[in-house]
């Protein structure tokens, strides 16, 4: 099945030549794990007992027996049976556990090695004690896993519940439950006002028009110690005033907006379109191209590239699309190879994409102040109603904390505060806008966005107004993509509010009365101002 099988390796610089593979399963085949199972079937297949006497998962094998000598003359029979195949048993990794143990039971031993002695066992995720009970962690989840279960099947044997309601607790319950593990039921106990507004992840409201509370809790009422179950009951108007309600409310538009220095775009389009499509990024502000010109380039997938370039060495910026959004683009304005926007319209409301570039550390002072004041008048062209995202490598460190700074920043920076960081909160003060990394708490290895060498910083940031803050409802760094070799990509989720209004009657156009050219004075008239 693998004769003249050939792979390459992807790494940061590209793709290797092909080579034969002619040892052992490939990585990541779904025939990997058939081929596996057959091979190892046909090799225990003399010394195999049925279960729970051998348990078998790859490579891990569990031999149980009634006393000590049959756990020898067994260990010794797959030991033999595996060596004569080559294999060999890991004596490191070996282990026993007697279970109400008798005294002078002796010890266990391969090929009169003795082999290690443990009081509990633990073998795929379950852990088991010498003295017959499960560990304590086990029990709480064992008995966590039961309380949720007992509260469900309430639910699915109660006549006054409809049948729609009973096949959603089965979709998001008892399913997932069978699958993987009582684990995944969490119910907890709720005091009886707060179950009136309780609405759980088993049953939302908005899947049922009309349906206002939808509750599957524990409430002790009074000391009774009863177990509750309260389904919703339906507001007043039924579905149509609940449909009209959410007309009122207009619709939500969800976008992911990232930004990426990929250090050059010279043979990377294609990968770049290949990582926006599986991690979902629908807008993506790129640094350092080093493309020359002003044009827009199809990358593949569907993706859009808006450019902007001086030089094929150094510097360069644009805005990567997704197909739906380029036919929404109004504007773009390409300032210099280090700042360009774009304005797009979506469902109504004007969004304003802001690429940057900043100098690094060792440029000249003229060259940054240029900079900044380039990104000062980009802002300052962008009326106050419509939203801006900016997406800049700033090579600067805003640091942690904010204390002075809570307006324009979070607690949840990186290390210290450098010159050109201070920079980037000035910048995020005179604008009234927020970094939006900083906001949300994260473990380091999703806050940092350059490594090279020894260094962890990070040096690319999204800002956005203050006032559109609330619409951003995460930000993280993706990690383990190798489309740039020093830099990561950082990505926001954006919910834009469409708020559906009516036109007044002073916005309705008046209607060309173009009758009126049949007279000759009006037509003479019109000619004249139309000269």
């Amino acid at each position: 099945m693998y004769e003249r099988s050939r792979t390459v390796v992807r790494c940061a610089v590209g793709q290797t030549e092909e080579f034969n593979v002619e040892v052992g399963l490939h990585q990541g085949s779904a025939l990997s794990p058939f081929l596996f199972a057959i091979v190892m079937d046909q090799l225990s297949e003399e010394v195999r007992q049925e279960s729970p006497w051998t348990m078998m998962f790859a490579d891990d094998i569990v031999i149980c027996s009634e006393s000590r000598e049959q756990v020898e003359e067994n260990l010794e029979r797959w030991r033999f049976a595996l060596e004569r195949r080559g294999m060999k048993v890991s004596r490191s990794k070996t282990e026993y556990m007697c279970v109400n143990e008798r005294e002078g039971s002796g010890t266990v031993r391969l090929q009169g090695e003795e082999v290690k002695k443990v009081q509990e066992f633990k073998y795929l995720g379950s852990t088991v004690q010498s003295n017959g009970e499960c560990a304590k962690e086990v029990k709480k989840r064992v008995q966590a896993g039961w309380n949720g279960w007992r509260k469900v099947s309430g639910v699915l044997c109660d006549r006054k519940i409809s049948a729609r309601i009973k096949g959603k607790v089965y979709r998001t319950v008892v399913r997932p439950a069978m699958l993987y593990g009582l684990e995944t039921v969490s119910l907890r106990k709720r005091p009886v006002s707060e179950l009136k507004m309780l609405s759980t992840n088993f049953i939302p409201d908005r899947s049922r028009p009309g349906l206002t509370t939808t509750a599957i809790g524990t409430v002790d009422l009074q000391g009774a110690g009863g177990n509750w179950a309260t389904v919703g009951r339906r507001s007043r108007g039924g579905g149509r005033v609940h449909r009209q309600r959410e007309k009122r409310k207009g619709k939500s538009v969800g976008l992911r907006i990232g930004t990426l220095n990929g250090g050059t775009m010279r043979g990377k389009g294609r990968e770049l379109a290949d990582m926006m499509e599986r991690r979902k990024v629908d807008i993506l502000c790129v640094q350092e191209t080093r493309w020359k010109g002003s044009k827009a380039r199809s990358i593949g997938a569907g993706f859009k590239l808006f450019y902007y370039g001086v030089d094929s060495k150094r510097n360069g910026v644009g805005v990567v699309l997704k197909e739906e959004f380029v036919r929404n683009v109004l504007e773009v304005k390409r300032v210099s190879d280090r700042v360009m926007s774009l304005k797009l319209e979506i469902e109504g409301v004007m969004l304003n994409v802001v690429s940057g570039y900043a100098p690094q550390v060792g440029c000249e002072l003229e060259e940054k102040e240029r900079f900044w004041s380039e990104l000062d008048e980009v802002m300052e062209s962008i009326p106050m109603g419509e939203r801006v995202v900016i997406g800049a490598d700033f090579n600067g460190h805003v640091g942690e904390g904010n204390t002075g700074d809570e307006e324009v920043m979070g607690k949840f920076g990186v290390k210290e505060r450098n010159l050109e960081g201070q920079m980037v909160v000035d910048f995020a003060k005179r604008m009234d806008m927020g970094v939006v990394n900083t906001y949300f708490q994260k473990r380091e290895e999703h806050r940092v966005t350059y490594k090279s060498g020894g260094r962890r910083t990070p040096v690319d940031y999204i800002l956005c107004r203050r006032g559109n803050l609330k619409e951003i409802s995460d930000c993280k760094v993706v990690v383990r993509e190798s489309v740039a070799r020093q830099h990561r990509m950082v990505v926001c989720r954006m919910t834009l509010m469409v708020c559906k209004t009516k036109r007044s009657k002073i916005e309705i156009e008046k209607k060309t009365k173009w009758w009126k050219l049949k007279k000759e004075e009006c037509c003479e008239e019109f000619r004249q101002k139309l000269r």
